[in-house]
């Protein structure tokens, strides 16, 4: 963002029973530290492990 502030959004998709899309935000973190692809994978996981997925 402008203000020099990294976030990252985190959503399940997927499709009900009736075949419908779902969606869920189940997460918005502010992302600490550099950019990398090992430093967003922590964020992630983190927020996985604690949804237990």
């Amino acid at each position: 963002s402008s203000n020099g502030y990294a976030f990252i959004a985190i959503v399940l998709h997927w499709i009900d029973n009736n075949g419908k899309l779902q969606e869920c935000l189940i997460d918005f973190v502010e992302l600490i530290g550099d950019h990398s692809g090992e430093n967003m994978a922590k964020t992630v996981w983190s927020t996985l492990e604690r949804y237990g997925l």
